[in-house]
């Protein structure tokens, strides 16, 4: 089953080799959403996962509600395990439970 990680950013130079090289381990795809970056983010991104997709976000300014809409929007087209994360927060653990088994872990 494919994996994929969700995310938008704005001028997360810093933060983003960290972030993207960690996910580039546990997933198979990232979608980031860019919210017009004015730094070397897009370049970053583009260095560390080549193959991953760069949008730019249909919000003209970042708003938690509308992002939410729009994260809601993209993982309706994505086919398999998904998961939306911010560029501060790294997914820790078992990673063997992100598997093919529907439902797992709900008893």
């Amino acid at each position: 089953m494919k994996k994929t990680i969700i995310t938008h950013f704005y001028n997360e130079e810093y933060l983003l080799p960290w972030w993207l090289n960690h996910y580039k381990q546990i997933v198979d795809h990232g979608v980031l959403i860019d919210y017009n970056s004015t730094d070397r983010s897009v370049e970053i991104i583009k260095e560390i996962c080549p193959d991953w997709t760069i949008i730019n976000s249909r919000n003209a300014e970042f708003d938690a509600k509308l992002c939410d809409e729009e994260v809601i929007d993209i993982e309706k087209d994505i086919e398999g395990w998904k998961i939306c994360m911010n560029i501060t927060e790294f997914l820790v653990g078992d990673y063997s439970l992100l598997n093919d088994e529907p439902d797992q872990g709900i008893k």
